[in-house]
C-alpha cells in the first residue's frame, strides 16, 4: 500500500498541489494528503465490501456517511483513482474486510477506526460481538443478482420509490456484474425476470409481500436504511 500510494498520490491529487508550497510546509502538506488518500482507500474498501454488514457494528448508519466520498471532496481526491486502488489492493479479489480471515478483518476494521478518530467520524468501526454476527450469518442470503432483481422489480412496481432502489440496483448490480456494467447493460440482465414478476404480482398470480420481505432482507445485507412503501 505504501508504494502504490507513493506512485499515485501525484496522480490523484495533482502535481500542482504537491508543488505549491516548499520546504516544511510541504513535507507537512504530503503527510497529510497520504493520509488522507489513505483513508480514502480504506472507508473505499468498506463501501464495496460483501460482508461489512454482517460483521461490522452500525454499518447501516456508517453506509449512509460514504466516508471516502467526504474524504474526497475535502482534500480534492481523484474518486476514480481512490475506488480503483481500492479495488486493486484486493487479495486474489478479496478484501480484506470480506475475507473471513479473522486476524485480515480485525486489521482492515483497526484501519479504519484509526482513520474514523483522525477525522472525527462516528460511529467509530468495530466489529460486531458473536452473537450479533452469528445472528446476522444465521439469516438466509440472497445472492447480488437476486437483490438487484428484486430492487429492480419493486422499482417498476412503486415509482415513489424508484429514486431510493435506483442506486441500490446500481451498486448491487454492479458487484455481481462488475465496474464495467453500464445503466443498459444492467437493464438487460434484470428487466426480464423483473417484469416477468411484476407482471404475475399486479395481476393477483403472486402477493406483494414476499418481494418486500426480499428487499428489506437485502436492505439489511448491504447497510441500507429499509425501503418505506
Amino acid at each position: 500500500m505504501e508504494n502504490v500510494t507513493g506512485i499515485l498520490l501525484a496522480a490523484t491529487f495533482g502535481a500542482s498541489t504537491l508543488a505549491a508550497s516548499p520546504g516544511a510546509a510541504q513535507a507537512d502538506g504530503g503527510e497529510k494528503n497520504a493520509a488522507a488518500l489513505k483513508c480514502a482507500i480504506n472507508y473505499s474498501e468498506a463501501a464495496h465490501s460483501d460482508r461489512a454488514a454482517e460483521i461490522v457494528a452500525d454499518y447501516g448508519k456508517i453506509k449512509e456517511q460514504t466516508r471516502h466520498k467526504q474524504i474526497v471532496q475535502t482534500f480534492r481526491l481523484n474518486i476514480n483513482a481512490v475506488e480503483s486502488i481500492a479495488l486493486t489492493g484486493a487479495i486474489d479479489g478479496t478484501l480484506a474486510i470480506d475475507s473471513r480471515n479473522p486476524e485480515l478483518e480485525q486489521m482492515a476494521i483497526d484501519r479504519l477506526a484509526k482513520c474514523d478518530r483522525i477525522y472525527g467520524f462516528t460511529p467509530v468501526f468495530s466489529l460486531k460481538s458473536k452473537a450479533e454476527a452469528q445472528s446476522a450469518s444465521a439469516s438466509p442470503r440472497l445472492t447480488q443478482r437476486q437483490c438487484a432483481t428484486s430492487y429492480f422489480t419493486l422499482a417498476l412496481l412503486a415509482p415513489r420509490v424508484q429514486e431510493v432502489l435506483r442506486p441500490r440496483i446500481k451498486q448491487v448490480a454492479t458487484a455481481d456484474a462488475g465496474r464495467g456494467i453500464t445503466d443498459q447493460d444492467i437493464h438487460k440482465r434484470l428487466s426480464g425476470d423483473a417484469l416477468k414478476r411484476g407482471f404475475s404480482i399486479r395481476n393477483g398470480q403472486e402477493r406483494l409481500e414476499p418481494l418486500v420481505a426480499e428487499v428489506h432482507a437485502c436492505d439489511a445485507q448491504y447497510g441500507y436504511e429499509p425501503v418505506n412503501l
